[in-house]
Parts: structure tokens; C-alpha cells; sequence
């Protein structure tokens, strides 16, 4: 299955798949093709879901030698559980419920099909992850508060910063 993450919980798959049934020489095929809406229950590694799809089935039979062929609108509903190896792939185990309704019944001698499958498949999902939340903006500490210099303190440094400039120059010279 191809898939497209369409937001957290939802996703959109191209289901295609073949079925056959061979007895005492007679054959019947269905190849399905459709997209499935998928819900996610979980997005962590082990993701259960639901689905609700639908596509077009092609019938093919052989019966006493008279071939029939058919294609159908279908419908399908299911359950599924996907397990991620990481971002871009994955497998999926999944049962379906697939209706086909036939535009003329009179062909196969009922109005619907309706098959169950199990399917088991690889995932890679297309596109962007969808987009995280933007993290919380960092606000920075306040400054400490730098409290006004008295004026006898400023004073005592300028003396002493001159005593010693003085005693530089002296050493100096």
C-alpha cells in the first residue's frame, strides 16, 4: 500500500490487490483497486486503525468453459494494525470487508459480491510528517538589578584608582 498522511489521526492509501479460487476446474479472480481512508487510534509504533475505502473490483470467471468478466464499483470497511520500523516504512496486517455491486446482476445471478480478506503489506508513506507543534518561545532571564552607586562609594574607587595610577606612573618612570 501507497499512503498519504493527511493529519494526525487520518491517512489515504492506494489499496490494489488479487484474489483467486480455482475448484474442480472452475475459476474465479478479483482484482481490487481503491483508496482507503484510514483513522488512526495511535500513532506511536504500533498503530491500530479503521478504514473505509472504496475503488472498482474486476471479476473474471470460468465456469463450464464460458468465460465471464465484469468491472464494479466496490466498497470496503475494516481493521488493521501497522507497525513502523521508522519514518518510511512499514508493515500492516489488516481484515477487510469488500462489497462489490454489480451493474448487471443478471450476469453473475446476484446483485452483490461480498468478500473478506486478510491482507498483510509494506507501508511507505509519502510526504511531510505533518507539522509538530512550534515549541514555547524561551524567555531569557531578567537581568540582575544593578543598584545605583552612592557617592561616597564612587568616590572611594576614583581615589583609590587614582592612587594607583599614580604609583604606576612613578614605577614607571
Amino acid at each position: 500500500d501507497l499512503g498519504k498522511t493527511l493529519a494526525d489521526d487520518f491517512e489515504l492509501q492506494l489499496n490494489l490487490g488479487h484474489a483467486r479460487h480455482n475448484e474442480n476446474g472452475n475459476k474465479i479472480q478479483q482484482s481490487i483497486a481503491g483508496l482507503d481512508l484510514l483513522y488512526f487510534f495511535s500513532r506511536k509504533e504500533w498503530q491500530p486503525y479503521f478504514l473505509l475505502g472504496a475503488g472498482a473490483e474486476r471479476d473474471k470467471r470460468l465456469l463450464a468453459n464460458v468465460e465471464t468478466k465484469k468491472t464494479s464499483p466496490e466498497g470496503a470497511a475494516g481493521v488493521g494494525l501497522r507497525y513502523m520500523f521508522g519514518p518510511s516504512v512499514g508493515v500492516q496486517l489488516e481484515y477487510r470487508h469488500v462489497t462489490g455491486f454489480f451493474r448487471n446482476s443478471a450476469t453473475w445471478g446476484f446483485p452483490r459480491s461480498n468478500n473478506n480478506y486478510v491482507n498483510l503489506g509494506l507501508v511507505f508513506p509519502f510526504g511531510a510528517e505533518p507539522p509538530k507543534p512550534a515549541p514555547k518561545p524561551v524567555t531569557p532571564p531578567p537581568a540582575p538589578k544593578v543598584e545605583p552607586r552612592s557617592e561616597e562609594h564612587t568616590s572611594e574607587l576614583q581615589s583609590r584608582f587614582g592612587i594607583s595610577y599614580a604609583v604606576f606612573c612613578l614605577k614607571k618612570k
